[in-house]
């Protein structure tokens, strides 16, 4: 690419005062090329690093990857990683025994990628130790980002010293986004970004991008809002101490085991509970559910890792630093010598503790789509359809209305000892009201106030196979109505010259004789399948905007049904591939 670029660029500097007329010429801002030393181009480039962290349980450094096929002894095991899944098979050595020093060593030689994508070939451990030593330590701060990434493909225009354009790249891959902006960076070449572009966060929302402006806040705003995954663990097993002091105040810990100096005492704590509160106090219940003693408890990190010390007014065999050595949704693992070990089991089964800490990390995980909404009597729940909510670090929410991002601000107080939640967005006044949160669950928030009722049902569409497939049918394809029936007439001829499409980012295409229409669709799962249409309310489409069930899928075919509260079917919707 790079020889290919100069070439060019020498070549229509040499030949610049015989140019043709067709030429393209673009005006261009000054803030509208990637300079050298801009904001821009400096995010852009941390977002294309090699991210070398994914297989830190096989080399501990999140600044090298090891290049795959590779042969590597664990303990008596020996064989060979040739994907990422197999880092779960080390990691599963590992835990096979609680004492050992969950040793690797690789068969050499191997090859390690660098940040920069260059590759080296590694001939001991000795060279290795030396590329590991210049990477930063577990969860130490480093230049990528991987909170956010560019879907490809996307382009740049290349220009000549007359801005004229001679030239369009396209980018495919990390890789070759890294190499193109050191380009840039070294004055290689002169570019710009080719609009619109969509990024991707690390939990799939998607946001489109018309400027460069708004590029770099988006790319900086969203650095640190996840965890890098840069410890020297796998998956799920690592975690910060302020991972593990919010999943501590969840739920209620059952002792799942408990070993004292080589006895399995299991079974004498089976019914047994630990309860951390976020003030610092932590509870033991016994077999009844009621309080048996209270004590404190605090974390700290260490060179060792994160401890979690707890200590009792009135039973000392808990009056310990435990050092936490495995950290998973579901279980915390932890000993303070080798003579101790404890692993505590999450239970959330009929417990309704609805607390600030709860909501918050609860609202976190996935998005939200308001399932119901009742203000005054008057059911606004169709003004949702196909627009879920998320929510962010910073008590930031955004409204995903026809595949943008409507920001505003969220608030969870305490008051008259309910957990209240406030919502502000802009021109959604019967969102904007200080609701008491009376149901909390993983997948359903109940809410109220006077006069007012909510719901929020949980949305997390990269953990449904089928409803991976059916968004990647929807929007790899466009769509024409071959069948639409209401009331058992047959209404299809009024939509005859429309053509649909769907985007990735919930934005839903609507055409026809050059009236376009733009509108909001979410497809997802209630038992059953559902596809929210949603084509607002002053236009020819929107007597489409329901929440349908999803009958029948084919490869060309997907039929949708609406029924009313007794089963009847009031309306029938057939989409066929164009």
């Amino acid at each position: 690419m790079k020889f290919t670029l100069l070439f060019h660029f020498f070549l229509i500097l040499l030949l610049t005062s015989c140019q043709e007329e067709t030429t393209e010429v673009t005006q261009l801002e000054d803030n509208e090329v990637l300079t050298v030393d801009s904001e821009l181009t400096s995010l852009m480039f941390s977002t294309s690093i090699k991210d070398g962290s994914a297989d830190n349980i096989l080399d501990n450094a999140s600044c090298i990857a090891i290049k795959l096929p590779v042969k590597v002894n664990v303990g008596i095991f020996q064989f060979i990683v040739d994907s990422e899944i197999d880092y779960k098979v080390v990691e599963g050595l590992f835990d096979q025994s609680e004492d050992d020093d969950d040793i690797l060593n690789f068969i050499f030689p191997i090859t390690i990628i660098l940040s920069d994508y260059e590759e080296s070939l590694i001939e001991n451990q000795d060279e290795l130790n030396k590329f590991i030593e210049n990477c930063k330590g577990d969860n130490e701060e480093d230049e990528d980002i991987e909170c956010i990434d560019f879907q490809y493909p996307i382009s740049f225009s290349i220009f000549n010293t007359d801005f004229q354009v001679f030239d369009v790249v396209s980018i495919e891959d990390d890789k070759q986004l890294y190499r193109f902006l050191n380009q840039i960076k070294n004055q290689q070449v002169v570019a710009s970004l080719d609009f619109p572009v969509t990024l991707i966060y690390i939990n799939g929302t998607k946001v489109k991008i018309d400027n460069n402006k708004t590029l770099a806040t988006t790319i900086k705003e969203a650095r640190n809002t996840c965890d890098e995954d840069d410890d020297n663990d796998y998956g799920d097993d690592d975690f910060t101490k302020e991972r593990l002091n919010d999943l501590l105040i969840q739920c209620p810990w059952d002792f799942y085991q408990f070993i004292k100096e080589g006895e399995d005492l299991s079974v004498d704590y089976k019914n047994y509970k630990m309860v951390f509160k976020a003030d610092g106090a932590v509870n033991i219940l016994n077999p009844q559910n009621t309080i048996q003693d209270i004590g404190y408890w605090s974390t700290k990190l260490t060179e060792d890792g994160v401890l979690l010390s707890t200590k009792f007014d009135n039973n000392v065999r808990f009056d310990f630093e435990w050092l936490v050595y495995e950290l998973t949704p579901d279980k915390i693992k932890l000993f303070n010598s080798e003579i101790r070990r404890v692993i505590l089991s999450k239970n959330c089964d009929n417990i309704n503790d609805i607390t600030k800490e709860r909501v918050k990390f609860i609202l976190k995980k996935c998005l939200w789509r308001v399932s119901n909404l009742d203000v005054n009597g008057e059911i606004k729940t169709i003004n949702y359809i196909g627009t879920p909510l998320i929510f962010y670090d910073g008590d930031v929410v955004k409204l995903r209305v026809n595949g943008e991002l409507i920001e505003g601000v969220y608030q969870i107080d305490e008051k008259d000892n309910n957990i209240t939640l406030k919502i502000n967005l802009n021109g959604r006044p019967e969102l904007n009201l200080e609701w008491v949160i009376y149901i909390l669950k993983e997948d359903l928030i109940q809410l109220e106030n006077i006069n007012n009722q909510m719901a929020l049902s949980q949305y997390c569409p990269d953990l449904e196979d089928d409803l991976i497939e059916i968004n990647t049918m929807l929007f790899e394809n466009s769509w024409r109505i071959v069948w639409y029936e209401e009331g058992n007439l047959n209404k299809t001829v009024q939509f005859q010259d429309w053509a649909f499409a769907f985007n990735e980012s919930g934005k839903a295409f609507a055409e026809a004789d050059g009236q376009n229409v733009y509108g909001s669709w979410l497809s997802y799962r209630n038992n059953d399948f559902f596809l929210d249409l949603n084509y607002g309310s002053n236009n020819a489409l929107n007597i489409l905007n329901y929440s349908w069930k999803i009958v029948e899928t084919s490869d060309t075919r997907i039929q949708l049904k609406d029924y009313n509260t007794n089963g009847d079917i009031i309306r029938i919707l057939e989409f066929e591939k164009q």
